[in-house]
């Protein structure tokens, strides 16, 4: 049983099996999911939700003060190939920390594009990544998109950041 935020309730009904808790939401940042269940495709079957969902990378390379995500998933680095966890879904939802980050999470986006894929990254894309490397906005103007882009502005840019020659 897992739960991202602290204050989320548990779940109030017994189950008929063992039950092993861990996630953010329950302070538990060093249990990882064995690769056999990271890399088993979702059972979509169980919810009526139109798209696929997955991590194409895990960990970060921002170090944000108030985030778990470095603490709990390490440095970035690849977890899954698109393909992985499509199940033949043409739309993806992508629960990446900072796949703009990542040479395999480029090389997925790029992946992305070839299979016709329309994507949400829902937990946001990096704008300094963006704003530093012109090769990625390019990139990101041919992917198509579930709803909109959705940008992460993890902290307050720096004077120097923000100067203009």
């Amino acid at each position: 049983m897992s739960k991202v935020f602290t204050f989320t309730a548990d779940y109030p009904y017994g189950l008929p099996c063992e039950v092993v808790k861990g996630g953010t939401g329950y302070r538990d940042y060093a249990t990882v999911l064995p690769p056999e269940v990271e890399h088993t495709c979702p059972d979509y079957g169980l919810y009526d939700y139109p798209a696929a969902v997955g991590f194409l990378t895990r960990g970060c390379v921002n170090r944000c003060p108030w985030c778990v995500v470095p603490r709990k998933e390490g440095a970035l680095q690849g977890n899954a190939d698109i393909e992985e966890f499509l199940n033949g879904r043409r739309n993806a939802v992508l629960l990446d920390n900072n796949v703009l980050a990542s040479g395999w999470g480029l090389s997925q986006i790029e992946k992305i594009i070839r299979l016709g894929v329309r994507v949400d990254f829902n937990q946001g894309l990096d704008a300094r990544q963006i704003a530093r490397n012109p090769q990625i906005a390019e990139l990101l103007s041919r992917v198509k998109w579930m709803r909109y882009i959705r940008m992460a502005y993890d902290s307050t840019p720096s004077a120097t950041m923000c100067a203009r020659p």
